[in-house]
């Protein structure tokens, strides 16, 4: 009897400590789930690529990427008949709006209305005068339908965006998003309570500072790519015509080409004349044609200059 008693109790021990095991590990994988949570939220390098769009401004024209290539932004989502958030949220954005004007750094900011349906140009004007905002470099947009700002905002910027069935108000994301000059996503910010103000300033001029290094780079790798070479054919139809090739590369004249050859004959004739033309005066090289008979001629110009060739052709009369 005694055996059974002591059984039973180990059995209901085990139970209750495996019921404890396995209470701890649903309590450890929640907590791993919200420390993978943050870590997205801190994360450096999201790179997420902003998609392709064209919708329409406050003053009522088109703002597509485009105009935001090679430029940092800020961008947020909010609607003007929004009762909560959404305030704060841009009275947020014109503060940092001002603290960038104030470093001197180089910004826009986006604002998508996520009601697009009563987010007119005029009210979205209306609304970001209330706070203040710039709207030289501060845009706000709408344009689209529901479901397409829907499905842009999670394609690009993983954000929810949806309609609230029992109201006439919006489920929408919260968060500051910075976008470097090449259009990707760099961080998200709390834009509500916590707002990092001086950390996205810190940030905006890391990125704007990226894009002007990017930009000179740029310029300097085009700066060593090699111009072709030019030849421009004319001909003076005077008593005595004169055929000339202009040569240049990168707009200043060639002097020093390989090979200039003026091929020159009589139209529907076989024979063939090849004069080569032995220095040129500021890239032009000449040749006066004499003793030709009255008719159609044709020439062709073979310049061989800094390791290319090109042969233009061109067709006059002799009276």
């Amino acid at each position: 009897m005694k055996k059974r008693r002591i059984a039973c109790l180990l059995s209901a021990l085990l139970t209750l400590l495996l019921a404890s095991c396995s209470s701890q590990d649903k309590h450890d994988d929640m907590n791993r789930e919200m420390d993978k949570s943050k870590e997205v939220k801190a994360n450096d390098s999201l790179n997420w690529k902003v998609g392709s769009f064209t919708y329409t401004d406050e003053k009522g024209k088109p703002f597509s990427l485009n105009q935001l290539e090679g430029k940092v932004w800020l961008a947020n989502f909010i609607f003007t008949n929004c009762e909560t958030v959404c305030p704060p949220m841009t009275a947020h954005m014109t503060k940092l709006q001002d603290m960038l004007a104030k470093e001197k750094i180089t910004a826009d900011i986006v604002s998508f209305s996520v009601d697009p349906k009563r987010d007119t140009p005029k009210q979205l004007r209306a609304f970001g005068k209330k706070f203040d905002s710039d709207f030289t470099n501060w845009h706000f947009l709408t344009g689209y339908s529901q479901k397409e700002i829907e499905n842009f905002a999670r394609d690009s910027f993983k954000a929810a965006v949806s309609a609230d069935p029992t109201s006439d108000q919006f489920t929408h994301g919260t968060s500051f998003y910075l976008v470097n000059s090449k259009g990707n996503v760099l961080k998200r910010y709390d834009g509500v309570q916590n707002v990092p103000f001086d950390q996205i300033v810190k940030d905006t001029k890391a990125a704007a500072d990226q894009a002007k290094n990017d930009h000179h780079t740029q310029k300097e790798e085009n700066a060593d790519e090699i111009e072709p070479v030019k030849v421009e054919l004319t001909i003076s139809e005077k008593d005595t015509p004169t055929i000339q090739a202009a040569v240049s590369q990168n707009g200043k004249p060639v002097n020093d080409a390989d090979e200039v050859l003026f091929e020159l004959w009589r139209s529907g004739g076989k024979k063939h004349q090849k004069i080569e033309i032995k220095k040129g005066e500021n890239g032009i090289y000449s040749m006066k044609t004499h003793d030709l008979k009255p008719g159609k001629y044709v020439v062709i110009s073979h310049v061989t200059a800094r390791g290319m060739h090109t042969m233009p052709k061109k067709k006059f009369m002799v009276q």
